[in-house]
């Protein structure tokens, strides 16, 4: 399975490369097939190309968090990324897995839980 940089995977964006790709707690999830909630100018485009796991956690709609390590979400916010995770299971194709950077941990650990 292709692993993807935070470089790479912002390509799938749906602007760049007409594939939209989403990363949750390191799967890459094939989300082209639902571009009229991810595609370029819609509600989660934001999420587009992007390692987004500690957001949804989160249930934030911003990406100021995006491409950072999850590892020290809260038990509530980590719950509700599963929920994330299984409702993407369900209706997504895994086409990769996220490539960490150096700085992964540490950008998310900067973070409050």
């Amino acid at each position: 399975m292709p692993t993807f940089t935070a470089e790479e995977l912002a390509q799938h964006n749906g602007e760049t490369l007409p594939t939209i790709y989403v990363s949750l707690k390191g799967k890459v999830y094939d989300c082209t097939s639902a571009a009229n909630f991810y595609g370029p100018g819609k509600g989660y485009a934001a999420f587009s190309g992007k390692e987004v796991s500690r957001c949804l956690g989160k249930m934030m709609l911003t990406t100021e968090e995006a491409n950072s390590s999850w590892a020290n979400l809260s038990e509530t916010n980590m719950k509700t990324l599963d929920e994330w995770v299984a409702k993407y299971e369900a209706k997504y194709k895994v086409v990769g897995e996220f490539k960490p950077d150096a700085d992964f941990e540490k950008r998310g650990n900067a973070f409050e839980p």
